[in-house]
Parts: C-alpha cells; sequence; structure tokens
C-alpha cells in the first residue's frame, strides 16, 4: 500500500507542477465489505483509479495509476497532439509489481496533397517494431500500401477507421465493477531488437458492378507472396432480413479459403427487443433462427422498468468472417445480464451478474434518475435475478439467485457518490461503496 501511495502521489504531481496549463483528471475509488459462505465480514475488493491529463501548447499529456489492495497494478502514460501538419499519439505502460518497463507504442499521420500516410513504431523489452503506410482516394477508388518491420498488419484499420482514429479507440482501460484491465493497441514487434524488413501489404478498394471490393495483397520475407484476399461487406442479397455482412475469398499459393458472415437485419422494437442469432449446420448452410434473449423496456416519468430472458447464454459462431490480419475466424459470443439490468457480452471484468457460481438467465427490475441538490442528479436501480428450470430446491422462492440495488449521487457536476448492495438467495454477498471527482 505505501507504494501505490507514493506512485499516485507521483502521478499527481506531474500535473501539479505543470501549473502553466489546462490541468484536467479524475479520480475514483470504490471498497467494499464482503460476506464468506461461514458469514465472516471481510474487507475488499477495493480499488482506485487516477486519471491527470495536462493540455499544453495543444498537447495533451496524460498519466494514469491504478492500484487495489495489494499495491498499483496500472500505470501508464500517454501524450497526443500536432507538431505542424503531422498528428501522432504516443501511450507508454509500465508494470508496477515488477518494477518493469512493458511496451511503448507512438503513431503518427500526416495529410499531404490528398495522401494520407502514417507511421507506427513500438518497444518492447528485447523486441522492437515499426510499419510506414498510405492511403489515397483516387477517383471512385481508394490505394493502400503498408510496409512493416517486425510491426503487425494494420492498413486494414488505418483504412477503415483511420490510424489516430483506431488507436484511440483501443488504446485504454475496461473500468467495470472491481475489475480494471488495460488494453493497448498492439502494435507488434519482431523477435528483436533489429527494424528487419518483416512484410509488405498493398490495397485497393474499387466499385465492381453493384458491389465494392477491398482487395488485400500480403507479402512477407519467408514466403514472398501470402495471399491475396477480396473483402465484400454490407452484401444485400435481397431477403429484407438476411444479409451477408461480409464476403471474402482468400487465395494463396496452396489453395484458396472462403469466408462468410451473415447478419440479420431486423426493423426497430418498441418496447420488447428480440435478440435472435443464426444457427449453422456447417460452414455454409444456415439451419435456422434462434431466439438467445428477451428484453423489455418501458420509460415512464424517469422510471425504467426492465425485464428480461436469456434463452441461450452461449452459441458458436460457426459462419466465419475476415479480421484485421487477413485471417478467417471463428469466435463464441455469450449473452449476460448486467447487474443494471442490462445485456453483455462480455462474461469477464465484473461486467455480468455472477453470485454462488452461477448466471441468471432472468430479471427484472426497476432504475429511477431525477434531480438533486446543487445541480447534480442522483440514480437508483433495483434489479433481481432467477434462474429458470432450477430444479426444486436449488435456488429461493421461484428460482430467486441474488438481487441488486445501488444509488448514485452527483453533487454538483464534479463529484459523486454512491453505493450499491449484492445479495444472492443464501446471503449477502457485498456491499459496496464508490467516491468520485472530476476537475
Amino acid at each position: 500500500m505505501k507504494k501505490a501511495l507514493v506512485l499516485s502521489l507521483l502521478v499527481l504531481s506531474l500535473g501539479v507542477v505543470a501549473y502553466g496549463g489546462a490541468f484536467t483528471g479524475d479520480w475514483e475509488t470504490n471498497f467494499c465489505f464482503s460476506w464468506t459462505d461461514a458469514g465472516v465480514v471481510t474487507f475488499g475488493p477495493f480499488e482506485s483509479m487516477l486519471n491527470i491529463d495536462y493540455t499544453v501548447c495543444d498537447w495533451v499529456f496524460g498519466s494514469n495509476v491504478y492500484f487495489d489492495l495489494e499495491g498499483i497494478q496500472e500505470l501508464w502514460f500517454d501524450a497526443s497532439g500536432s507538431l505542424g501538419a503531422f498528428s501522432f499519439a504516443s501511450i507508454i505502460q509500465f508494470d508496477p509489481v515488477g518494477a518493469a518497463f512493458e511496451v511503448w507504442e507512438t503513431v503518427g499521420q500526416v495529410s499531404i496533397a490528398g495522401v494520407d500516410f502514417y507511421g507506427l513504431f513500438s518497444v518492447a523489452p528485447g523486441a522492437i517494431g515499426s510499419a510506414l503506410g498510405l492511403i489515397a482516394d483516387v477517383g471512385d477508388c481508394t490505394f493502400g500500401a503498408e510496409v512493416r518491420f517486425g510491426a503487425g498488419h494494420h492498413v486494414y484499420w488505418a483504412y477503415f477507421y483511420s490510424v489516430l482514429g483506431w488507436y484511440g479507440n483501443y488504446d485504454g482501460y475496461q473500468f467495470c465493477d472491481f475489475a480494471m484491465v488495460f488494453q493497448n493497441a498492439g502494435l507488434g514487434q519482431g523477435a528483436d531488437c533489429t527494424l528487419a524488413f518483416t512484410g509488405l501489404s498493398l490495397m485497393v478498394e474499387f466499385p465492381l458492378a453493384c458491389l465494392d471490393v477491398v482487395a488485400l495483397v500480403d507479402f512477407n520475407c519467408d514466403d514472398g507472396f501470402q495471399k491475396a484476399c477480396f473483402l465484400i461487406r454490407g452484401l444485400d442479397i435481397g431477403a429484407g432480413w438476411f444479409d451477408i455482412d461480409s464476403l471474402a475469398i482468400c487465395y494463396q499459393t496452396a489453395g484458396k479459403t472462403l469466408c462468410i458472415d451473415f447478419d440479420l437485419t431486423l426493423g426497430d422494437a418498441v418496447c420488447i427487443t428480440p435478440y435472435f442469432d443464426i444457427v449453422m449446420d456447417g460452414t455454409y448452410i444456415v439451419d435456422g433462427i434462434e431466439l438467445t434473449a428477451l428484453m423489455l423496456t418501458y420509460n415512464y416519468n424517469g422510471v425504467t422498468f426492465k425485464a428480461g430472458e436469456i434463452f441461450n447464454h452461449g452459441w458458436e459462431r460457426e459462419s466465419e468472417y475476415l479480421n484485421a490480419w487477413n485471417q478467417c475466424v471463428q469466435g463464441d459470443e455469450m449473452w449476460y445480464f448486467t447487474p443494471t439490468g442490462g445485456l453483455t457480452r462480455r462474461e469477464g471484468f465484473g461486467c455480468a451478474f455472477y453470485v454462488m457460481d452461477t448466471y441468471p438467465n432472468e430479471m427484472f427490475g426497476v432504475s429511477i434518475d431525477g434531480d438533486s441538490c446543487c445541480g447534480g442528479s442522483f440514480d437508483v436501480d433495483f434489479y433481481n435475478f432467477f434462474v429458470a428450470g432450477a430444479a426444486d430446491g436449488a435456488y429461493g422462492i421461484f428460482g430467486w439467485l441474488g438481487s441488486y440495488a445501488a444509488i448514485t449521487l452527483d453533487i454538483g457536476t464534479q463529484t459523486y457518490i454512491g453505493a450499491s448492495l449484492t445479495i444472492s438467495y443464501d446471503k449477502i454477498e457485498k456491499f459496496c461503496f464508490k467516491l468520485g471527482f472530476g476537475w
């Protein structure tokens, strides 16, 4: 804890000493009292997140620290701004537990005569990586090229999102109910500290009849020609409710790969929202449509009523799609309830309601919001969770698994406090408090 305090003060001092510029940030602390199966009350979990940004000369310098009962767990610094026509974003991450440097990533972009040039640089202990690329529109076509020296394949993101837009979205942290996971963009490095050539990608988007086709060709140092992929996105097949989200054909010297990702197109729901998934019998055979979840939401005068049913927590995505590295991949998708009555695909990071080693599949509850004193607002949530189809006596009455109640009070525009209670059919799970500031 002493190390966490010292490092937190160090991060805070970076902004304090830079009094000449705009000084902004936020700090949130959460702590709980938990009950064991034997009825013993313990302190924890505990977490605190401090973010400080200092703006000077149109550059934003940030420092970020996250710590829990075991001390500081994450520490990183970031910067973004421009030098003339060049725009940059950079982040450097350290491992506080191991007292070690982890990674430094930097991206840059400039537009010259209608051509967007970008560069990527990444260094980790014992490894380094870099890439240079360009994107340009010529008439109805878009051309792109990227040469890599240890870095990963990124021309796809540069084309669809712009380098800085993609990097800004993927560099950051997930902070959800006592679990913070830092996620950098993963620019990639080579096998050692030499900037040796590792790959070249060429890309062109062009109209073909009624379609827009993206062609990507990859080369590397080991094999020379790797593959040529032709990608079509948002393919309307005329069914109205059933489309192909992406269709890709990749040619290698030793064969060919076909990737098809199907999609359902449904109308807007009024207050009951169904969630359907496509059931595949083999890669390219559509066997049916499965109703995996059903949600009801009704708002009235600041009060929101919610109810939901999950019919299938998980399904395997049998259709394939082309990812950013020109690879056909499959994935698993999961539906879970959040503590405040929402749906999430993410099982981890504490975002799903989970007690007694069980995920619920039924939910109902209410959320209330309104104005509080000093120009602030308040939010109240109360939700109950059930296990449908459970054996008699396995859970509480009507299959009741547990409940979640929370209140958050904003005091003015810069301070908020809150408390929450999580209980199961068997015991109190945890009683939590939170306190946050922004400036």
